[in-house]
Formats: structure tokens, sequence, C-alpha cells
């Protein structure tokens, strides 16, 4: 479901460069890269893998002024399933000294699944991104690029952990270095990252014995669906307890996050 997602995010793209053509100068790139990673979960417990796994960016301006960009990028671990990390952004160069030399702005969504921590399907929300690019020397330049996640939607827990992973928020940054040894085609490498905090809230519990309960023994329900509790030693006898009430576990809220980050080397076609 994710990868179709994707996919048909970056279709929407492709399909935005036709028009784009005929409305006036443009210039983007497409390329593929490969990720290696190291992923640190912490949940109540902390987890860490070593992954890697491929991933695609794409990039259109428009008179070297207005710009999209969008990327998908992956990391595959054998301790987590794979953690998606899903961005498009609109951007808008502030200052622009040249196609190379440049400083923008934008604001964008982003989308990532945190099944690192047992989390059920992704979050998502808006991004506030930036980047800037500087030329060096001959065809290599250098960039830095970056955006605040304030608030992803909340998710709930998947079959292995119980209740609900609010106050999401984070960040992402990529720095590296481009290189383009032949007119259309362009060399990447550099680091990126993503970091992304949450609260998680276990369910509460259904009723079961308390203490002091003989070993073996299970709730029963009554013929009204009030829920039986047999109790033994202090505070010995039977006591009754609506069907809906629900005994209070450990549902105290926990801070964990999610840290990814690695080297990248990519290729991609300029046009």
């Amino acid at each position: 479901m994710k990868r179709s997602w994707q996919l048909m995010m970056l279709l929407s793209f492709a399909m935005a460069i036709a028009p784009a053509f005929a409305i006036g100068p443009v210039d983007g790139e497409v390329g593929a890269v490969w990720w290696a990673n190291d992923t640190d979960a912490k949940n109540g417990a902390s987890a860490s893998d070593q992954g890697g796994a491929p991933g695609l960016r794409a990039e259109l301006w428009l008179r070297e002024r207005y710009g999209v960009r969008a990327g998908m990028y992956s990391s595959e671990t054998e301790t987590f399933d794979s953690t998606d990390y899903t961005t498009v952004d609109v951007m808008w160069r502030a200052l622009n000294l040249a196609e190379q030399n440049f400083l923008g702005v934008g604001l964008g969504w982003h989308d990532m699944g945190l099944d690192s921590v047992g989390a059920d399907g992704n979050t998502s929300g808006m991004r506030v991104s930036a980047e800037g690019r500087i030329g060096l020397a001959g065809m290599v330049s250098a960039y830095g690029q970056g955006a605040w996640l304030p608030s992803l939607s909340d998710t709930n827990a998947g079959p292995s952990t119980s209740g609900q992973f609010s106050d999401l928020a984070g960040f992402e940054y990529e720095m590296g270095v481009a290189w383009q040894p032949a007119p259309m085609v362009v060399v990447r490498a550099g680091w990126r990252a993503n970091s992304v905090d949450f609260t998680h809230t276990p369910d509460p519990v259904a009723p079961s014995p308390g203490p002091g309960s003989s070993p073996g023994l299970t709730v029963q329900s009554g013929a009204d669906g009030s829920i039986l509790i047999p109790r033994f030693g202090p505070g010995r006898g039977s006591s009754f307890l609506p069907a809906a009430t629900v005994v209070p576990g450990n549902t105290t809220p926990t801070s964990g996050s999610v840290d990814t980050g690695g080297f990248f080397v990519g290729v991609g076609m300029r046009f």
C-alpha cells in the first residue's frame, strides 16, 4: 500500500513536467540513490540496526525561481520492518544569484512509517523546508537542505504494541556535493538523516484476578453480563464488576524517538 502511494506521487510529479515546458524555461533532475543508514528506535527499550535501501529524488524548477521537489527513501534492516520516508515540497528561491547559487524556502508534506517502534500505519503532516546551494570549482557544487516537521498525525499501535502514538514532531536534513561530469549527468554523495519524537500511551488492560487470587483462576461472566473475580487470602470473597469495566494497567505515557541517518550516493539525469 505504501509503495503504491509513493509510485502514484512520483507519477504525478512526472506529469507536472509536461505543462511546465509550455509555460517557460525549466530545468530539473531525476535520479536514484543508495542510502546506507543506521536506525535507532526508542520506546521504553532501545534498539539499533544497520540497513540500506535504494531511494528516488526529483526536482523541477521554472524560470530558476519556482520549484517542486520530491523524495522517497527507505531504511530496511533485519531487526525492523522497512521504514519509508516520502516528501513533496513546493519551493521558492528567496535569494537567486545563479542556477547553482541560491537560497530557497518551501512548504510541503511528509509521510513516514513508525514500524520500528510498533506503530500500525504511517504518520504524516506539513513540513517547512529550506535549501541552499553554492557552486565550487568547475562543475562541482555543495548543497544543504532541511525540513522541520512541527506536527505529524497521531497513529495507533500495531498488534505487538498497544495504545497510541501522539505528539509527533521532528526534522530532516541532507548535506552533500554534486558533480556534473557530463551535460546531462549528475553524481551526488553526502549524508542525510531523519528524526521523529513521539509520546506513546498504552491502552488500559482488561479485568483480571487481583492480588490474592489462586493460581489458574479465570475471570467469569455473570448472567447479567457482569464480571465475577474470585479472591482468596486477604479480602477473600467474590466481587462483581460491570461488563464494561476495565482495570487500568500501565497507561503512563512515555517519550520515544526514531532516528535514522547515514551516507548516500546517487546518480541522476539533468534536463
